[in-house]
């Protein structure tokens, strides 16, 4: 019953959130007596595909079909679901961003799973439930929230966690996803995107004022 983390990548390299996923995936394997699987869309560097075995992946499974032309929810949590089944997977992690917003949702209803978004802690096992500690009210407050069934999506809020780095490198795969041509349904015309500074989301320290 591995735990299977999908992570964001820009042109191959992998966010901080990314790797804040996946060793928050390895910790729940861990504590599950798993092993951790992480999967990324459209990333062929396998150098760096392995180098996620430094934040606790066992193995990185790499999608790449010339179909795909950037993020489409709909193919997406396909490809996503076939290898949740591939590998058994009842726990799902995602860096909680934009992308798991249109991914998790989707996933949660194809494989009947508890979704919980906001995550800053570990699960804490409460006889047949999982407890887990999220964001709330913008942020201004924490809930905890149970989760019931074999199941479960978990969406990790960026900076929550603090990944020790090892030597370890993941055992690199691929997967060839089962897609018919109507299931791409949507175009992608242009990506426009800062390449010169911190996103919000992966910054350390925000200052306002």
């Amino acid at each position: 019953m591995a735990v299977l983390v999908y992570v964001d990548h820009n042109a191959g390299k992998f966010p901080k959130s990314a790797k804040e996923a996946v060793y928050f995936g390895s910790k729940l394997a861990g504590e599950a007596g798993t092993t951790c699987t992480a999967i990324a869309i459209g990333a062929d560097d396998d150098s760096e595909l392995a180098a996620l075995g430094n934040y606790g992946a066992a193995k990185v499974i790499k999608v790449n079909d010339p179909r795909i032309k950037g993020l489409d929810s709909k193919v997406y949590s396909k490809i996503i679901a076939q290898a949740a089944q591939q590998e058994n997977a009842e726990s799902l992690v995602f860096a909680n961003n934009i992308n798991s917003k249109h991914l998790a949702p989707r996933l949660s209803v194809r494989l009947k799973a508890a979704f919980v978004n906001g995550v800053v802690d570990y699960p804490v096992a409460k006889g047949d439930q999982l407890v887990v500690k999220r964001t709330a009210f913008s942020g201004k407050g924490f809930a905890h929230v149970a989760l019931n069934g074999s199941g479960k999506i978990f969406g990790i809020q960026t900076n929550s966690f603090s990944p020790e780095a090892s030597e370890a490198q993941a055992e690199v795969s691929s997967l060839t996803p089962e897609l018919a041509d109507g299931d791409f349904t949507v175009t992608v015309k242009e990506v426009n995107q800062a390449t010169d500074k911190v996103p919000l989301t992966e910054a350390s320290i925000v200052v306002s004022g």
